[in-house]
């Protein structure tokens, strides 16, 4: 589960690091990590509500939530298309 958390921390941290002064605009690279970042945690945080389920099962919040994650996918999936070219290099 801190896996979860700590690879978006990562991936952030690197566009945060990027960032100064002069160089305020986000590069394709950077917004593929931002959306890589909430892929990773909104998945984290699916596992963890499958958890929580058999204490509290509210599966319409469940529902919710999966629309959300799907939503987040299909970004990914998005940005993955339009930075393929730099895969090779890596993010």
């Amino acid at each position: 589960m801190s896996a979860y958390l700590a690879i978006p921390l990562v991936l952030v941290s690197g566009i945060l690091s990027k960032i100064d002064a002069r160089d305020i605009g986000a590069t394709e690279r950077d917004i593929a990590r931002g959306v890589y970042a909430a892929f990773i945690l909104i998945c984290g945080i699916g596992h963890l509500e499958g958890f929580i389920s058999f204490y509290w099962p509210r599966y319409d919040v469940f529902a919710y939530w999966q629309a959300i994650t799907a939503t987040v996918s299909w970004a990914a999936v998005y940005v993955t298309y339009r930075i393929r070219h730099t895969l090779a290099i890596g993010i």
